[in-house]
């Protein structure tokens, strides 16, 4: 349980962004320097820049060279070059959502509500109920429960979710768009997994008309082919019926967001 302030104190967390513009990983990092000035913090950069200087003088960042084999292997080069006891990836150009010292004010509230954050496998903002579901512990802890609590999350995006270093792998690189679901899938389905509704405020806000809200069918088909895949216990009628809900409630969502420019 998480009941000494030196506890939070030694919570590192890694800020893993990837980017081609300069412009935008400078706006999207930058903010942070000030907001997380109270807590230990890293930034990752995974970037095919050479010239890196324009970056350096605003941002204190361990740079990695992009391959250039794609965002999700990107994101795999900033994990192994990380040490956060918590990773949080951003993409460049994302607005990040804190201010200064709320962070560790966050934390500090959740040890005093004896929330192990320490040890939560996912810290969840932006959703809505706040509260802690052990889903091995809970009373419904049946596939079809975790199955359930998985859809419920999916409408949250990365960017609102800190990952347990020790609890999160690479990513498999096997689909285009929907990698980070998978990793969340397994995590949820397959692991005893602390899930933890952190706060009902987002930390971050995602840019409108990114690669995925491009491709909105394309991310439906493989997190189907994902959910479809997992082992028969998982694969219940409700697959289909909830995962389709979900989807017409992101692809409107996404589609007002464009149209109102937010």
């Amino acid at each position: 349980m998480l009941s000494k302030k030196s506890d939070i104190e030694r919570l590192v967390l890694s800020v893993i962004t990837v980017g081609l513009c300069p412009r935008d990983i400078i706006n999207t990092l930058f903010p942070l320097t000030n907001a997380l000035i109270d807590a230990r913090v890293e930034f990752v950069v995974v970037t095919p820049l050479t010239n890196l200087d324009s970056i350096a003088k605003y941002i204190s960042a361990v740079f990695v060279h992009d391959q250039g084999e794609g965002v999700y292997q990107a994101m795999n080069l900033g994990i192994s070059a990380s040490r956060g006891d918590y990773l949080w990836f951003l993409n460049s150009g994302d607005e990040p959502l804190l201010t200064p010292g709320s962070f560790a004010s966050l934390l500090s509230s959740l040890s005093c509500q004896n929330f192990n954050a320490v040890n939560s496998t996912l810290l969840v903002f932006g959703f809505q109920p706040l509260g802690v579901i052990r889903p091995w512990m809970h009373f419904f802890s049946s596939s079809l429960f975790k199955l359930l609590l998985l859809l419920s999350i999916m409408p949250v995006s990365h960017q609102n979710i800190l990952f347990l270093r020790s609890h999160h792998k690479l990513f498999s690189i096997r689909h285009q768009y929907s990698c980070d679901f998978e990793i969340l899938a397994n995590l949820i389905l397959f692991s005893e997994c602390d899930v933890l509704f952190a706060s009902s405020k987002p930390i971050a806000k995602l840019v409108a008309g990114g690669i995925s809200d491009s491709n909105r069918l394309s991310v439906f088909r493989e997190r189907y082919t994902i959910l479809s895949g997992l082992p028969h216990s998982f694969f219940t009628p409700i697959i289909p019926i909830g995962f389709l809900l979900r989807s017409l409630r992101e692809l409107i969502a996404s589609k007002i967001k464009t149209i109102m420019g937010l």
